[in-house]
């Protein structure tokens, strides 16, 4: 018989690698069929939906790690799955027609570099206990900035939902990007390109 979901994730809570490998190879396809056909021709050039659904699953690990998320129910899994993905590709959408031909500053660069580029689950586990241990190092609005950021927040939009002026954003961002690079050279686990 088959482990429930809600069991695979409470065997990931309590560090077992094999759990998390597992609920992807369970959904990891089945997502990323979902992210194509929600994905019109006009963006499958410039949106993988292999990196929508490697997001998805990297904002479960990290959300659930952190109490975000519990599951009563074997399906409430593949619910969430579901919604995050969803949101995932609606939210790159919108940013890529905001801006198609955006250039990629360098915060996003190092944090492409950070996470890998072909994470398998077990980097995508690293990578989440990375992320956990850059936050705790971060101040609040700093921790707030970052997840924007990589949830596919643009500056300006950053900017606009503090109050504050891009600037200071900007500066914010710069700091956050010396911590991470500080913190992955130091950790030598992940690998900055």
């Amino acid at each position: 018989m088959t482990e429930n979901s809600t069991d695979l994730v409470d065997r990931w809570r309590g560090g077992d690698q094999d759990a998390a490998t597992q609920l992807h190879q369970r959904y990891g396809e089945r997502l990323v069929m979902l992210a194509r056909k929600r994905l019109s021709n006009k963006f499958q050039g410039r949106l993988d939906p292999e990196d929508v659904v490697q997001s998805v699953f990297r904002t479960m690990f990290r959300r659930t790690q952190a109490g975000s998320f519990e599951f009563q129910k074997d399906d409430d899994f593949w619910k969430l799955m579901v919604t995050i993905t969803l949101n995932k590709v609606r939210n790159k959408v919108r940013g890529k027609k905001r801006d198609p031909d955006r250039e990629r500053n360098q915060f996003d660069d190092t944090l492409a570099a950070v996470m890998c580029r072909d994470p398998g689950t077990l980097d995508l586990v690293a990578f989440t206990d990375f992320l956990g241990e850059i936050q705790k190092r971060l101040s609040p609005i700093e921790q707030q900035l970052l997840t924007l950021r990589l949830e596919g927040y643009t500056q300006e939009e950053i900017a606009e939902q503090n109050e504050v002026d891009v600037r200071t954003v900007r500066r914010r961002l710069t700091n956050i990007r010396e911590k991470v690079s500080t913190m992955a050279a130091e950790s030598g686990d992940i690998d900055i390109v």
